[in-house]
């Protein structure tokens, strides 16, 4: 019996058809399920990928914070103004028994209580005008403590002379209430305090004080120019101290004309570097440093042009010492009157032992109105 071949082709045709509908069908869900998935996974992506960029801000404002905390902590005498009793913790607390009672009664003199005082009287103005008499007065202020608030003890001085003032605050208009600071016509040496360049007539800066910054840069930027600035003021001022053993009363303008050169060439070596400091914080304070020594260079140099003014104001900042040992051991002053009385004793009894004079014998003479220091 003859076979029918095109129906068998046929038939093998359609359940070929229905093979090749049923791989197009699994290949479009598997298309369907690969588009989904790379969908999820798109999301996923783009998830993580604001996760990272979150973790990196993060973690960017971590190692500042971890930097800014370091350059406190590093924070000593050698590179900063904090003071030599703070390198070191006491070995114990200071003694703070108190014997007495306390009682609801205010501080101060009672009600009823006739007190004495001391008179600063012409001793303390004679003191005032020593000083403005003077060409270089060196000045610092210290923070001490007033019934709980922060208030300022100001010195200026000279090599004979020193007078201590009660302010409120370093600002401009406290100054200003004292008629001292307006009369003064001649070179004021400090501690780069921007208010007092609107007293005097010239102003040296404390160049002891900015080699502790230029320390503090050495030790966080690595950087080599605040370490070459630190030898050269140094060494101007080393020449300077033989020049005046040889009796010189200054640089000839070729010498001043070289520091200044120097100087400068020093500056641009610092800008470059601070191009490529390490640290937010390390890179933005060596670029103020900069800034301030470009700016200020003839107030860090003027004890070069003028022999008579001092490398530093280490004369007043000694001077300063003695208010600090008072609050270290009486504590805090408890009114502005004591405080104000406190400068006016410490005034005359530092002028008396800077000019070799008996304290005893001239305190007597000044309440016997007979003051013959002067």
């Amino acid at each position: 019996m003859k076979s029918d071949y095109s129906r068998d082709i046929f038939k093998q045709l359609e359940e070929t058809m229905k093979r090749l509908d049923k791989m197009e069908s699994t290949l479009e869900n598997t298309k369907i399920k690969h588009k989904i998935e790379i969908g999820h996974l798109n999301d996923k992506i783009d998830s993580l990928e604001k996760e990272n960029a979150a973790l990196k801000i993060e973690n960017t404002r971590l190692k500042d914070d971890n930097e800014r905390l370091r350059r406190i902590i590093n924070n000593d005498s050698t590179n900063s103004s904090l003071p030599p009793s703070s390198d070191e913790k006491p070995a114990k607390a200071a003694n703070e028994f108190n014997h007495r009672n306390k009682n609801k009664k205010k501080q101060g003199a009672q009600k009823g209580h006739k007190g004495t005082t001391l008179t600063k009287a012409k001793v303390k103005e004679q003191i005032e005008n020593d000083l403005l008499n003077s060409v270089v007065l060196y000045t610092d202020g210290t923070v001490v403590t007033e019934n709980g608030k922060q208030a300022i003890i100001r010195n200026v001085s000279n090599k004979q002379s020193v007078m201590y003032t009660a302010l409120e605050n370093k600002k401009i208009s406290a100054m200003k209430a004292s008629v001292f600071w307006g009369e003064f016509l001649g070179v004021f040496v400090h501690d780069h305090e921007t208010a007092l360049y609107h007293f005097g007539t010239d102003h040296g800066e404390c160049n002891v004080h900015l080699k502790r910054y230029l320390m503090k840069n050495s030790e966080e930027s690595k950087n080599s120019w605040s370490n070459d600035m630190i030898h050269f003021l140094s060494g101007i001022n080393h020449a300077k101290k033989k020049r005046i053993a040889e009796g010189d009363t200054a640089f000839n303008k070729e010498q001043l004309d070289s520091y200044s050169k120097r100087y400068n060439e020093i500056l641009k070596s610092g800008y470059e570097q601070n191009k490529k400091t390490k640290g937010k914080y390390a890179k933005s304070e060596e670029k103020k440093l900069l800034n301030r020594l470009k700016k200020y260079k003839k107030n860090h140099l003027l004890f070069a042009r003028k022999f008579e003014v001092e490398y530093s104001n280490n004369m007043s900042e000694r001077d300063l010492r003695k208010c600090k040992n008072r609050e270290k051991m009486s504590g805090e002053f408890r009114t502005s009157k004591g405080r104000e009385m406190f400068c006016n004793i410490l005034s005359i009894i530092e002028t008396l032992k800077r000019r070799k004079m008996n304290i005893i014998e001239n305190i007597m003479r000044i309440f016997r109105k007979d003051p013959a220091i002067f």
